[in-house]
């Protein structure tokens, strides 16, 4: 008898574990908040199966800048941009894509950099805990602490977050990165217009939010680009650096 009750006990105990993990922020290391925190983040969603693919920034109210790696041409049409929503459940403000702007010097994600879209809504997007950002204007530092949001997973292989989350990473020692990525691929990937951040081995941004936001002192900073893995300890997340690239997005703002 005493055998089953402890075995009883353990069961117990490991749902409770199990829950308690599940529960942890999507995005890895990360904690749940409200989008009353972070107006400016934006769900990309396909129309036809309402789905989650990525996340984005409202930069002015009829402008949204995402990851270039985000666009697919077979579905740009089918896609909507969704402000005001906590939840990938929750209808929020949507509005059309009317027309996307890519860097011209984007390749693809990890080779050339650039990785970087400008979207022009079909009208703008106003409403309940929805409000621009401002661009970055400062140089990051190493160890500066960037604050990334979005509905991307909590390890590599989960599933997406039904909540957006939120974790705060330092920005990591440029040399540091580009050296491991090189052993880890033979040649340079971080050029001068990405940046490195994470708690290496403990917190990072995951699949699922491409295109978010990184933001330090209340400016636009960053765009969640790539990287191996997810809080994997030799490996930060590489994000494409808003500042270098500012003057794309105004000329984008001011054409579309």
């Amino acid at each position: 008898m005493d055998c089953v009750k402890r075995i009883l006990t353990y069961f117990v105990v490991l749902v409770f574990l199990i829950s308690r993990v599940k529960a942890q922020g999507r995005i890895v290391g990360g904690v749940a908040t409200n989008i009353a925190n972070t107006p400016y983040l934006i769900q990309l969603r396909t129309r036809s199966d309402d789905r989650l693919f990525c996340g984005g920034t409202l930069v002015t109210y009829s402008h949204v800048v995402s990851a270039a790696h985000c666009v697919r041409e077979d579905f740009t049409n089918d896609m909507i941009a969704v402000g005001g929503a906590t939840s990938i459940y929750e209808k929020g403000v949507q509005r059309s894509i009317s027309s996307y702007l890519i860097h011209p010097k984007y390749r693809n994600v990890t080779a050339s950099g650039y990785d970087i879209v400008v979207y022009k809504l079909a009208a703008p997007m106003r409403g309940d805990f929805i409000q621009p950002i401002s661009l970055c204007s400062r140089k990051l530092k190493t160890g500066d602490r960037i604050h990334v949001s979005g509905w991307g997973r909590h390890y590599e292989k989960s599933e997406p977050s039904i909540y957006a989350h939120t974790v705060s990473v330092p920005v990591v020692d440029r040399n540091v990165c580009k050296r491991n990525y090189l052993d880890l691929y033979g040649e340079d990937r971080i050029k001068d217009i990405v940046f490195c951040a994470a708690e290496l081995g403990v917190r990072d941004a995951c699949q699922g939010d491409s295109g978010g936001p990184a933001v330090f002192r209340r400016e636009l900073c960053g765009i969640v680009s790539w990287g191996r893995g997810c809080a994997r300890p030799q490996y930060p997340g590489v994000y494409t650096s808003v500042l270098n690239l500012r003057n794309f997005i105004i000329f984008a703002v001011r054409n579309m």
